[in-house]
């Protein structure tokens, strides 16, 4: 218990045995815990004489009585019994015509207990001065001890009950969100089998809770509530695995707890399944703080492999959704559960640490047989591998040496250069400046990244992949490349749609330097055959194109220049009336080329 929760407690264990005369405030903001204190302290203090009544809602001062009478009378049961002496007083007006009707205000008014304990001052609907005139009447008129629980910043925002106040409490007294007093009284909502479970992780759980900072006790009680839930949801098996449901519960509860804070949403959730984690992205900056501020990297992966998929923290957290066939099969794909018998090899080798060793160097050995036989045909897979290669250098499966690993992977990556499998998939964007560093992911799975040996390791089989990507996006702007002369010359508008942003659809190479693919002699030839009118749309397009030029198109400046000398050295051979004509595309071309030098 802190020291504060500890002074607190000993001024109320004093104030209770005092004649009092005035009006005590606990004031903690929203969901630290306040009415888990009271009722802990209640508990554990010798039995006393109290009552504990919320607020929340009541519009007058009538409202604060009835509140007291039906939670002295047990609610429901209260109505009932004045239900039950109003029916006996009708009766008795019927045959003798004296009136007495039964007021569950005025039951309760007798029965009145030592200790009023009122809850959720913030959340009537009464205004701060009128509130406290009433709670003060139970202080002066009645003479009882009064506790009142509130979020005193939230009740006095307009300052206009400070002289009530002053009036009406003695003493305002702090307290600190206690995790430890307020655990057992979190979990007394979730099953039986679930709290079994919660209870031998409340280290784990006290962590996440400190880490995160909120101090929202009510946020991780409800939490606790709803990932029982998805425990209940699992089959069996899984719950039995306390390991991986240990892990799972600790990712449900960061996921839960920003989310509930408002710190993350389901946008920030649905990035962790992005094709690459790009540190310049919002998202994954998000994602990025998130696994550092709890030390836990794979926060920011959720795809296949994820210690916790998105796809079931969306629906479990977000939607609510805890449908037991989903669960389990989510459950299924993360690596503390994954079966052996459903899981490729090589997914297998990337989770080693969770495998047998027979296992592991089973699935070493099946790896390494379709390496061999040039398989993996996903070059990202293929970076998994030789990563997994680095890690189990370090486990004794593999033993050799990085600079052979190193000489593999340029072997493999040479090899899917030579079959167009360097890219996984048609819509991979040609950025041909973007493969510089590794991702941080890919499919969910972790690449080395950082500054430990291994990374340092990874990162030069990345940069052979680099190179052959490089050589392949070349390649293929090539075959882009092949015929745009002539459409750029005999229809510009055409070519536009392809080279510029434009409203009605994307641009394939609004970003990539494809005319740069083009031959220059071939460019050249096509400008003598086009319309001076055409002539005049092509400029009109590169200038618009490359100024002011982009890094990504600077590979395009050098190839107009290359055009450019060109052209003017076989225009000398044209006769007068030709070179008069192609004079102002000349021009516009020196134009472009002096501005973007600038």
């Amino acid at each position: 218990m802190s020291a504060i929760n500890a002074a607190t407690r000993a001024y109320l264990t004093d104030y209770l045995k005092s004649p009092a005369g005035f009006a005590v405030m606990l004031s903690a903001p929203w969901g630290a815990g306040k009415t888990y204190f009271i009722r802990d302290y209640f508990e554990a203090e010798e039995p006393r004489n109290h009552l504990l009544v919320s607020l929340f809602g009541v519009g007058d001062r009538k409202g604060i009585e009835r509140a007291i009478a039906l939670e002295l009378f047990n609610g429901a049961d209260g109505e009932v019994l004045e239900r039950f002496g109003n029916g006996a007083a009708d009766v008795l007006k019927k045959l003798t015509g004296v009136n007495l009707t039964v007021r569950l205000e005025d039951l309760a008014r007798t029965r009145l207990p030592k200790t009023l304990i009122f809850d959720d001052l913030e959340r009537s609907g009464l205004n701060p001065p009128d509130l406290l005139g009433a709670l003060n009447g139970f202080v002066e008129r009645d003479g009882k001890h009064v506790i009142l629980l509130t979020n005193e910043a939230k009740l006095f925002e307009d300052g206009d009950a400070r002289e009530v106040k002053e009036k009406t409490v003695g003493i305002t007294l702090p307290i600190e969100p206690d995790f430890d007093a307020a655990f057992p009284s979190l979990i007394k909502t979730v099953s039986e089998t679930g709290r079994a479970f919660l209870q031998a992780q409340q280290e784990q759980i006290r962590d996440v809770f400190a880490t995160a900072g909120f101090d929202n006790l009510r946020s991780l009680g409800q939490a606790l509530w709803e990932f029982d839930r998805l425990f209940q949801a699992a089959s069996e098996r899984q719950r039995g695995n306390a390991e991986g449901m240990a892990v799972l519960l600790r990712h449900y509860l960061i996921f839960c707890l920003e989310y509930k804070a408002g710190t993350i949403d389901g946008a920030v959730m649905r990035a962790r399944d992005a094709f690459s984690t790009k540190r310049d992205d919002p998202l994954q900056k998000k994602l990025q703080d998130l696994s550092q501020k709890y030390s836990v990297q794979s926060l920011g992966y959720g795809r296949a492999g994820s210690d916790f998929p998105t796809d079931l923290a969306l629906r479990t957290i977000i939607e609510g959704a805890v449908l037991p066939t989903s669960v389990q099969e989510a459950i299924k794909r993360t690596p503390l559960f994954r079966e052996a018998d459903t899981e490729l090899p090589w997914r297998s080798l990337w989770s080693a640490r969770w495998r047998s060793k027979n296992d592991v160097e089973v699935c070493y050995k099946d790896v390494v047989g379709d390496l061999s036989e040039g398989k993996f045909r996903n070059p990202f897979e293929a970076l998994h591998i030789f990563s997994t290669f680095l890690s189990l250098r370090e486990a004794g499966i593999e033993t050799r040496n990085v600079d052979a690993i190193v000489k593999l992977a340029k072997a493999y990556f040479g090899k899917m250069l030579d079959g167009d499998l360097v890219f996984d998939n048609a819509d991979t964007r040609l950025d041909l400046q973007g493969w510089a560093e590794p991702f941080e992911s890919y499919d969910g799975l972790g690449y080395p990244v950082g500054e430990s040996a291994r990374a340092a390791d990874f990162r030069r089989i990345w940069h052979e992949f680099a190179k052959a990507r490089a050589k392949a996006a070349h390649r293929i702007l090539a075959r882009e490349a092949h015929g745009l002369a002539k459409r750029l010359c005999k229809n510009p508008d055409e070519a536009m749609l392809d080279l510029l942003l434009n409203g009605r659809q994307a641009a394939r190479f609004a970003s990539v330097p494809v005319l740069a693919e083009i031959a220059t002699s071939e460019m050249v030839t096509e400008i003598f055959c086009a319309s001076p009118f055409g002539l005049r749309k092509v400029s009109s397009l590169l200038k618009q194109r490359l100024q002011p030029l982009r890094p990504e198109l600077e590979p395009e400046r050098a190839w107009l220049a290359r055009v450019k000398s060109d052209l003017d050295a076989k225009a000398e051979d044209l006769d007068t009336f030709a070179k008069w004509q192609l004079a102002p595309f000349q021009n516009a071309l020196a134009e472009i080329l002096q501005n973007t030098d600038e």
